[in-house]
């Protein structure tokens, strides 16, 4: 096995890295992304990625930084959906609503090492029936691969003993700044015409076009005027945490953001169908790297099946089984803007 390694507090920091001199740092607690580090137009390293210093900390927060997000990814209105004739309850750990895997998020697991090399790691869990409710067993391999193109991929693969939804995403929060202000000045571009609309509990209730509101990315877009919009669904949540519904199908690229200040770029790929925007409007990490973290200091590109789709029309779609495993393929590419 082949790889840096670094004791973490009772976890492990493990180091990849590419011809750029691009180092991500991996830990085994909640397969988390600590450090995504480049250089930007100045040559001077920044940090992408929000997080903190200490694994208790990780452990403490409540923002889900960096963290790979299931069994369920988002919301399950009111923890409940029907499956193969029979009510599934959830663990309800956000009000009413189901958020995150709940006690059994994937976050807070310490993950088993599998294999690691130079650009490559790959992590294991596994969610036990009964566990927040889920009804299966679930096995749960990620790998991060980084490429000497400053990509990150990231593969999920799960595999359950009888039939449960499932749905993995990435929590990650970047800042292409580095975090040392916030993301207003970062430009946004989503490859979607649709988004859901979503209640006071940040359920979907209906899909409506982006054109002529403030969820129209289509261009690349200043986040500042977005934010301060005077707009019913931008206001009830502090800035946007809405799904979009993806143009096209398989890996494609699907949202791009920029910081000039920087000069960097981040492009993102994947092969799900939604996108869960979300600019850290309940950011409030005093522990947080840069003397802590505020509302919007950091924005979440979550690549997921759309939220609540359990209760959706296409429900069928989130189920596995054995024999049905769940794959899913996400990535993460820093670009140069001097480049484009």
């Amino acid at each position: 096995m082949n790889g840096n390694v670094t004791a973490w507090g009772d976890y492990h920091l493990y180091t990849l890295t590419n011809c750029h001199h691009t180092r991500v740092d991996i830990s085994d607690l909640g397969a988390t992304l600590v450090h995504f580090i480049v250089t930007d137009k100045e040559q001077v390293p920044v940090n992408l990625v929000l997080g903190y210093e200490a694994p208790e900390d990780y452990l403490q927060g409540k923002a889900y930084l960096g963290g790979v997000i299931g069994p369920w990814a988002n919301r399950i209105a009111n923890g409940r959906f029907e499956m193969e004739g029979r009510v599934v309850q959830l663990e309800q750990n956000e009000g009413e609503n189901h958020l995150h895997g709940a006690h059994a998020g994937l976050h807070s697991k310490q993950w088993q090492l599998e294999h690691l090399s130079r650009n490559r790691i790959l992590l294991s869990t596994s969610v036990k029936a009964g566990e927040a409710g889920y009804p299966a067993n679930i096995n749960i391999q990620v790998s991060y691969r980084l490429t000497d193109d400053n990509m990150l991929i990231i593969d999920y693969e799960a595999e359950a003993d009888r039939m449960t939804p499932i749905n993995l995403t990435h929590h990650a929060y970047f800042n292409l700044n580095g975090g040392v202000r916030g993301i207003a000045d970062h430009q946004v571009r989503i490859d979607a015409e649709m988004y859901f609309e979503i209640d006071q509990q940040s359920i979907p209730q209906r899909k409506c076009f982006v054109e002529d509101t403030p969820m129209d990315f289509r261009t690349l877009t200043r986040l500042a005027s977005r934010l301060a919009a005077n707009d019913a669904q931008v206001e009830a949540v502090g800035g946007f945490d809405h799904c979009w519904c993806l143009n096209g199908s398989g890996l494609r690229q699907v949202a791009e953001v920029q910081c000039v200040e920087t000069g960097l770029g981040l492009r993102m790929l994947t092969d799900q169908p939604g996108l869960q925007f979300y600019t850290g409007n309940a950011l409030a990490e005093p522990q947080g790297r840069n003397q802590g973290y505020r509302q919007h200091d950091g924005f979440c590109l979550e690549a997921q099946c759309y939220p609540n789709q359990v209760n959706m029309f296409n429900a069928e779609g989130c189920y596995y089984w054995p024999g049905k495993a769940y794959r899913q393929t996400t990535a993460y590419q820093v670009m140069s803007l001097k480049q484009e």
